[in-house]
């Protein structure tokens, strides 16, 4: 919720094209990611996890955009297809290796910090054309969105939950019943 609103202030006030902003909320969730490796209090970690989850979720949110903005009206459909099925199919891959690496240490940190590394590189090599564009417009207030088709946002808010809740709380709700941490992030695996 709140990248939607800092993304346009960064893009139209700022001038800063898509590829800057995926890079400094690529930056942000390294950096995020490093200190979590030493994190030790909860207060920290929830902070922490805050910046990361907002970065990443930015970034995702940032490429359905672009993907959106460069397809042409036949294949967009048919690319969101594509990416959301990359996307699960990296969760899959990524909660079927997690218990390899661990959840302590430079073992559990090093390979996604490796993985955004490797991002910052394609970041860096592509020339950030097509650049989407940002028309300057007052954005419309939520009340009155609310007003107008109540039915339609509440279903967006309750796909928003349902979409994020799996990848975020799934494996802690399975952990707080009892389950061991590897198969709690083989359950993420099968929900994804």
């Amino acid at each position: 919720i709140l990248g939607s609103i800092i993304v346009p202030q960064l893009q139209v006030r700022l001038g800063l094209p898509l590829k800057r902003v995926l890079q400094l909320f690529l930056v942000t969730s390294i950096v995020a990611l490093a200190v979590m490796r030493f994190a030790e209090t909860y207060a920290a970690m929830t902070v922490l996890r805050l910046l990361l989850g907002g970065a990443m979720g930015v970034i995702l949110r940032c490429i359905e955009y672009w993907i959106t903005a460069v397809s042409d009206a036949g294949e967009r459909g048919r690319n969101l297809a594509v990416y959301n099925v990359l996307f699960m199919v990296a969760l899959i891959i990524g909660s079927l290796l997690q218990p390899e690496f661990g959840s302590q240490g430079w073992s559990a940190f090093a390979p996604p910090l490796l993985l955004a590394c490797c991002g910052m590189l394609l970041l860096q090599i592509w020339p950030g054309r097509p650049n989407a564009v940002v028309e300057i417009a007052p954005p419309p207030a939520v009340l009155a969105i609310a007003r107008l088709i109540p039915l339609a946002l509440l279903a967006v808010l309750v796909y928003g939950a349902y979409e994020s809740a799996p990848t975020t709380m799934l494996q802690i709700y399975a952990l707080k019943n009892g389950i061991d941490a590897t198969s709690a992030a083989y359950v993420l695996a099968a929900a994804a």
